[in-house]
């Protein structure tokens, strides 16, 4: 009766780290970046179009959430990585993308991207909060090539002037 009773606390004990992981993940993503936002499906295109991506281009979405942005680009024949700092997100996302067949051209890693160099990438969308704006603006022009695009929705760098503008979306081009 001892044992079973050991068992039930253990038990009870792993469930409760398990569950204080996931909350405590999640609030450490919604601390270090944004709170997760999912883009609407209607978006995705008003996206790809403002990006007007080149086959050879590399494409990142920072956050990506659950992948669907690095989807939508998969599926129009680019290859797409997105960047999430939240474990729950990636494999959630990573799932998402193995069972749409997109493994060849999707993949989320589990990246802070301020301690990434974003150099290799020509084209990328961030759904960003306004108090990272302008740190993120200083990063994009310190690491980007010229030509570069980057896409943000609503909250808008405060020194970088868009070039475009689609609704809520801004499309910024280094020079």
């Amino acid at each position: 009766m001892l044992v079973v009773l050991f068992l039930i606390i253990a038990l009870i004990a792993f469930v409760c780290i398990l569950l204080s992981l996931y909350f405590i993940f999640g609030l450490y993503a919604t601390i270090l970046g944004a709170p997760y936002a999912e883009t609407k499906k209607k978006d995705l295109q008003t996206i790809l179009t403002l990006a007007k991506a080149r086959s050879e281009d590399k494409i990142l979405d920072l956050g990506a959430g659950d992948g669907r942005l690095v989807m939508a680009f998969a599926r129009a024949g680019f290859k797409a990585t997105g960047w999430e700092i939240n474990p729950r997100l990636v494999r959630r996302a990573n799932k998402l993308i193995r069972n749409n067949s997109l493994k060849d051209k999707a993949l989320v890693k589990r990246v802070n991207f301020w301690q990434q160099s974003v150099a290799d990438y020509d084209v990328i969308y961030v759904f960003g909060i306004q108090r990272m704006m302008p740190r993120l603006e200083k990063k994009f022009m310190q690491e980007l090539m010229p030509g570069a695009k980057v896409i943000v929705n609503y909250f808008i760098f405060p020194n970088w002037s868009f070039d475009r503008q689609d609704g809520n979306y801004y499309l910024y081009i280094k020079s």
